[in-house]
């Protein structure tokens, strides 16, 4: 398995070499391929070519691992070496010669020495024992491919004293033209010089700059993605920088037009950054003249027109630059409907958090990249606290629905009354597509939902706290009369009518809005993706929830749970009553009274033979024996520094409200902002009452049923309930 060469190809192969370069050859420093090494060569060894005829490419681009014996010589293998590690070393020494001479004659232009080997001798160091590291393993991609390198023909075999090479690559070998000259060093015959110091910066800055995003593919998890924040780029590309980078890039040879460092500080700074990442500053010549290849028209989907055409191995730059610009397009976040970015787009959220996760959809707390979040120019309420952090609700691709309903709901109520100052709504910062994943941005409620508040706070001691807490809940009427009435502007004072349908503790968020007051809070709505709206007084019952939905939504069968209903939007009032008075049973006897009061109606509803939906606070047709009881329990346990929860001095409180709101006639119960005002004026009585009762801020809870004066009114109505049920 021998085979000669030509006397002219061993002396190619085989002449004296030395090297003198910047390389540390005791930390054994290897090329990667063929491409890493024939830059370093016309980086560091531009004035060294052994000889003046043209020299040979050879094509290695399989070879993964670049080998070498220390001593430079392909002649010492011995028959006990591996095959593999013998033709590796072969390889390699060829390919450390055929790096050199494929460059020789073509930048040489001194005439102070008779030959560029004179030159190098004259002005080199001592050529190093050691250049590349040799190592017994060999790469995959070579042990792959030898049975095509091997020669077996019986011509190969030849004396092994008279040629010591064992293996001969059958490898093309290819004249050196220009065209190959220029595909290995790109345009004009150079590489781009990264030995520069400030082309170094670059780098350095790039790698130490950019931040965590996030792309829409599921292959690719969240976290694993980076992009450069764009003012960032224009941070670190100042005029006088610029300039420096330029001069480096064109200093050697000078470009054939002018390249203006305005043109490229006003509109290609990403597309410069994208090319001296992938090695290719130098085009930023051919970009600067066409307005289609500025940065505002990134990301390049396709290959435009004018992008600079490339052959051989610089053929994939335009592949190299639309793999690397999406590190450069994270787009900035403004408020928009259904926006639809690529999958491959990297969205500017720094940290991504889940909260919680429901049947159609997850939801997220994210941190937008401040640079990038230009939602705050939408934001009209002073309530929201800055810091760039948001709720993303990501749909599951089989609820698309949902997120359809969810958008329509925002779109009608938000352009109405958040303007307006509405705070009774989650913030709705838009929605957009990320690949498939179907997202909807709200404003985060850094408190949790109210069935979190419930389980993380412990009830209110003092007067003024009580207060604060009824006030901060009756925030979700306002909400509430937003959905319900919604006039359209442009359809001469059209009404329509909102129905929520799914006023939860789960769908009520709270924003915390006092460190250290706890219930001087702001709870909101959301949810929305089961809600809408009708010109019509009644509608059809849309579902919705069944544990705090109005007796009127209840089916007793399967006949009539799939038969629709007309109802009116007063059903989410009973909601909120129902809310109300779980809120009453958590202010006196804490989270184990709310759940022993959820338990004691679960176990009324087991005694009703077939009952579909145990939980709720009716019997299908009026309120539980067990709700009424808990309201006349609520009211002999109150804490004397109460005054509003079951009202004062013959004023009715929130108790009366709540049950008003649950009544079984829906045309009776309150409307939204009736019951807002009603609520607000308690809360202003209570504030102005509290100076007066010394036992205001008391930390004591006394029962004091004895002392309890219940408003015969209210008797006569509870009494009433009791017999409608």
């Amino acid at each position: 398995m021998q085979e000669q060469h030509t006397e002219d190809w061993v002396l190619l192969v085989h002449r004296e070499i030395a090297w003198a370069c910047g390389i540390d050859h005791t930390d054994h420093q290897k090329f990667q391929d063929v491409g890493e090494l024939t830059k370093h060569i016309a980086n560091e060894h531009e004035n060294y070519f052994p000889g003046n005829e043209s020299g040979t490419i050879r094509d290695y681009a399989e070879l993964s691992q670049i080998q070498n014996d220390p001593s430079g010589s392909v002649t010492n293998v011995t028959e006990s070496s591996a095959p593999e590690e013998e033709l590796t070393k072969h390889i390699a020494g060829h390919l450390r010669t055929l790096a050199l001479v494929s460059l020789e004659g073509t930048i040489w232009q001194s005439d102070e020495y008779s030959t560029p080997l004179d030159l190098f001798k004259t002005s080199s160091c001592q050529r190093p024992q050691e250049v590349f590291e040799v190592e017994k393993e060999v790469s995959s991609s070579i042990q792959r491919i030898l049975p095509s390198l091997r020669d077996n023909s019986p011509e190969a075999q030849v004396d092994k004293e008279s040629n010591p090479q064992l293996i001969r690559p059958k490898m093309s070998e290819q004249r050196l033209t220009e065209q190959n000259l220029q595909q290995c060093l790109g345009p004009h015959g150079i590489v781009q010089p990264d030995s520069s110091i400030c082309i170094q910066e670059f780098h350095i800055w790039m790698r130490s700059n950019q931040s965590i995003g996030i792309r829409g593919r599921a292959d690719v998890p969240d976290g694993d993605a980076q992009f450069v924040p764009a003012q960032a780029l224009e941070q670190f590309f100042t005029p006088d920088r610029l300039k420096k980078i330029l001069k480096a890039l064109f200093e050697a040879h000078p470009p054939k037009s002018h390249v203006s460092p305005n043109t490229i500080r006003s509109s290609y700074l990403k597309a410069l950054a994208i090319l001296l990442e992938i090695g290719e500053g130098r085009y930023i010549e051919c970009f600067v003249h066409y307005p289609a290849l500025r940065d505002q028209n990134l990301p390049f989907l396709n290959r435009p027109t004018n992008f600079p055409v490339t052959t051989g191995s610089g053929s994939d730059m335009f592949s190299r630059f639309a793999e690397r610009q999406w590190s450069y397009c994270a787009p900035i976040i403004k408020y928009d409907i259904d926006t639809r970015w690529k999958s491959d787009h990297i969205l500017p959220i720094l940290c991504k958090e889940k909260k919680g996760e429901g049947a159609s959809a997850v939801t997220y707390r994210i941190k937008l990249h401040a640079t990038h979040d230009e939602l705050a120019l939408y934001n009209n309420d002073p309530e929201i606290p800055p810091g760039n952090v948001y709720a993303l609700k990501t749909f599951h691709q089989y609820s698309e629905q949902f997120y359809e309903k969810e958008l329509q709901s925002f779109s009608f109520i938000l352009d109405l009354f958040k303007k307006k100052g509405n705070t009774g709504l989650i913030g709705f910062y838009g929605s957009f597509r990320h690949g498939r994943r179907l997202n909807v941005l709200l404003e985060y409620a850094d408190g949790g939902t109210l069935e979190d508040y419930f389980k993380q706070h412990s009830p209110p001691s003092r007067g003024v706290e009580i207060i604060d807490f009824w006030e901060s809940l009756s925030g979700i009427l306002k909400g509430l009369h937003a959905i319900h009435f919604l006039v359209e502007d442009d359809q001469e004072a059209a009404l329509l009518l909102g129905y929520h349908r799914d006023v939860t503790p789960k769908n009520i968020l709270c924003c915390m809005a006092d460190a250290k007051n706890p219930y001087r809070c702001h709870f909101k709505l959301g949810d929305l993706g089961v809600s809408h709206f009708t010109k019509r007084v009644l509608a059809h019952d849309a579902g919705g929830t069944k544990t705090y939905g109005a007796p009127e939504c209840y089916g007793h069968d399967d006949y009539f749970t799939k038969t629709p209903r007309t109802i009116s939007n007063k059903v989410d009032i009973w909601s909120v009553g129902a809310i109300f008075s779980e809120a009453m049973e958590w202010l006196v006897h804490g989270y184990k009274g709310l759940e022993r009061y959820r338990h004691q109606r679960s176990q009324e509803h087991s005694d009703m033979r077939d009952f579909r939906d145990p939980g709720c606070f009716h019997n299908g047709t009026a309120l539980l024996s067990s709700v009424m009881a808990i309201h006349e329990e609520i009211q002999c346990d109150l804490r004397l520094s109460d005054t509003i929860t079951a009202g004062s001095d013959g004023v009715p409180g929130i108790l009366s409200i709540a049950e008003e709101m649950m009544g079984r006639d829906y045309q009776a119960r309150p409307e939204a902002a009736r019951a807002d005002k009603r609520i607000q004026d308690m809360v202003n009585l209570s504030r102005i009452n509290l100076d007066r009762l010394p036992a205001a801020r008391s930390r004591i809870h006394p029962v004091r049923a004895a002392t309890v004066r219940i408003d015969p009114l209210r008797k006569l109505r509870m009494s009433l309930l009791r017999s409608d049920s």
